[in-house]
C-alpha cells in the first residue's frame, strides 16, 4: 500500500460488510416463544433457565460465557430486556441453558411464557 489512506479505502469497505454480515447472522438466530423458569444464584443475581430448540437441531451454537439477550414482550407485565452470560449449556444431565442476569431490577418473575432470546454479537 502506498498510504494508509488507500489501505483505509480497501478495508474499510471490507470490515463493514463482514460486520453486516455477523450482525444479519446474529439477529437470524433470534428465538421466540421460550418458556423461563427462575433462580437465585448464590451470589444474589437472578437466572433464567429454558430450552432453545434450534441449539438442540445444530443451527446455532453457545459457549458458557457467551452474551445473549432475554426479551419479555407478553401481556401479563409491560415489555423487558435484559442481557446475561450463559453459565450452563445443555449437556447430558440436562437440556436447560443458564443465563444470569447483569440486573435485577424489573424483572419479570412472575411471568414464565411469552419470551424472546437475541444472541448478542461480541466485538
Amino acid at each position: 500500500y502506498e498510504d494508509a489512506y488507500q489501505y483505509q479505502n480497501i478495508f474499510g469497505p471490507l470490515v463493514k460488510m463482514e460486520a453486516d454480515y455477523d450482525k444479519k447472522l446474529k439477529e437470524s438466530q433470534t428465538q421466540d416463544d421460550i418458556v423461563v423458569r427462575w433462580d437465585i444464584g448464590l451470589n444474589q443475581k437472578r437466572i433464567a433457565w429454558f430450552y432453545l430448540p434450534k441449539l438442540e437441531s445444530g443451527e446455532v451454537r453457545l459457549a458458557v460465557g457467551d452474551e445473549l439477550r432475554l426479551r419479555y414482550r407478553g401481556e401479563m407485565q409491560k415489555p423487558w430486556e435484559c442481557v446475561g452470560h450463559v453459565i450452563k449449556i445443555p449437556n447430558n444431565v440436562s437440556d436447560e441453558v443458564g443465563l444470569e442476569l447483569r440486573r435485577n431490577d424489573n424483572t419479570p418473575v412472575d411471568c414464565t411464557v411469552n419470551f424472546s432470546v437475541d444472541f448478542v454479537k461480541r466485538l
